[in-house]
């Protein structure tokens, strides 16, 4: 009895000891794409997810640990959570409760799709500019070796003052200062954190549209499965603790019961949208207030989009606006002795 019982701990997979690495985003899109058009045909859940497997061999051993604990009754954000962000396993979460499965995972997937083409984006616009900036790191180390010390000696010019280390001191000062605070960011609460990362300049307007367009599915998502707003509030309490949706919840919830009034409490969120408050306030009915939730959801996607586009225009030109400065200073410092010999001869 005990040797079967060894011989059972034994034979046990070892995948939930074992250290599982997150997807890419542009390999859950795919998945949660593909889910979501087979469940549209009349797949159920869990053949669409043993198709997945025929058609993904490159992460074919994930695929059977997830459809494994599928068959043995777990649910699907439960299975996909080590290989998925916290937002999205909260959202798949609440589908799955509500029976919106099919269309969130088409969100899901849209979502994703987008972030995966921004980040590529992004790899694209400063390719360029970082050769030109290595070029220019080896061209300067050559003049700092070989030319500046023939110059020196024509001229006899005294050796550099050091100004450039304290240049290169400086930024390295700045760029410490600006990681500290990004990870003192990074550690606060997720409610806290889109807070404050919402009313930075730049990046604000993005996250603001981000979490917004994030907010509103999810709302759509509980409304259309015919939730109100009590109701809402008690299922948000089931999202995890770190997330921000329960931690929004929860101090939304405490508010109300303060007697505070909605709306003024939802203005002191930056990432709520003003069109939600105002849908809000109208006291429509369930099914009309799920339909209009669902056109404003399209709504701040496409202006989602169109914001990641206007920050994706403004990195090139920074970029080549910083290596612009480091050619000119380069010049500078080339020619400068030149111009100091030239005097002293005249």
């Amino acid at each position: 009895m005990i040797a079967n019982e060894r011989v059972k701990s034994q034979q046990q997979p070892s995948t939930v000891s074992k250290k599982v690495k997150p997807w890419p985003a542009k390999f859950q899109a795919e998945v949660f794409q593909l889910v979501s058009d087979l469940l549209n045909v009349g797949f159920s859940v869990r053949h669409a997810f043993r198709f997945c497997e025929v058609v993904f061999k490159h992460h074919l051993s994930d695929l059977k640990v997830i459809n494994a604990q599928l068959q043995a009754g777990k649910s699907i954000s439960g299975t996909f959570d080590p290989y998925i962000d916290e937002q999205i396993s909260t959202q798949l979460q609440l589908a799955e409760k509500h029976g919106q499965l099919s269309h969130s995972l088409s969100q899901i997937s849209r979502l994703l799709t987008t972030a995966h083409q921004r980040k590529e984006r992004i790899k694209r616009l400063l390719q360029y500019p970082f050769v030109l900036m290595i070029i220019l790191a080896f061209v300067f180390t050559g003049l700092k070796i070989f030319v500046f010390p023939e110059i020196r000696e024509l001229t006899d010019a005294p050796a550099p003052s050091g100004h450039g280390v304290w240049i290169a001191l400086s930024g390295l000062v700045i760029g410490l200062f600006g990681l500290v605070i990004w990870m003192q960011v990074r550690q606060l609460p997720a409610l806290k954190r889109i807070q404050s990362l919402a009313g930075m300049p730049v990046i604000g307007g993005v996250v603001q549209t981000y979490y917004g367009y994030y907010l509103l599915s999810l709302l759509a998502i509980m409304v259309q499965g015919g939730l109100g707003l009590q109701d809402i509030l008690t299922t948000v309490q089931d999202a995890k603790k770190t997330s921000l949706l329960y931690q929004f919840g929860h101090e939304l919830d405490g508010y109300l019961k303060q007697g505070q009034q909605l709306g003024p409490i939802l203005e002191k969120y930056r990432f709520v949208p003003k069109e939600l408050r105002l849908l809000l306030e109208t006291g429509k009915n369930t099914e009309e207030m799920g339909a209009e939730l669902g056109a404003l959801t399209e709504i701040y996607y496409e202006r989602l989009k169109h914001r990641l586009e206007s920050l994706m225009s403004l990195i090139q030109p920074l970029a080549f606006l910083v290596v612009g400065s480091l050619i000119v200073g380069t010049y500078v410092s080339l020619f400068l002795p030149m111009y100091q010999m030239i005097g002293g001869f005249n």
